[in-house]
């Protein structure tokens, strides 16, 4: 029962972003690398590992594995989430990135 409990409770942090890196919503016209922030997100909310995704946040743009712009240059344009077949609040969710891993 509690392996059961410990499941719906990893699920439901999952639930408000889940984004699945189908890429649907790219390419983004000012360079934000979705599916990347959305996963460094994730390394956050469902590992815990909130140190290593800002460290990681810090070097999208900056290194060649980590290609395109962070939360940060999204302009809300709406462009990303009309495509989404997830139906994530792309905009909501990427400024939630920004303003969480772009803290010190």
């Amino acid at each position: 029962m509690i392996q059961i409990k410990n499941s719906m409770e990893e699920n439901k942090k999952l639930a408000d972003l889940y984004c699945t890196e189908c890429n649907y919503c790219m390419p983004c016209p000012h360079g934000v690398n979705i599916p990347l922030n959305f996963k460094l997100m994730n390394y956050h909310k469902v590992y815990n590992l909130t140190d290593y995704a800002r460290a990681e946040y810090k070097q999208i743009g900056k290194v060649d594995w980590m290609k395109g712009n962070s939360a940060a240059s999204c302009v809300e344009c709406g462009i990303c989430e009309d495509k989404c077949p997830q139906k994530i609040e792309i905009i909501k969710q990427l400024k939630e990135t920004h303003f969480t891993l772009n803290s010190n």
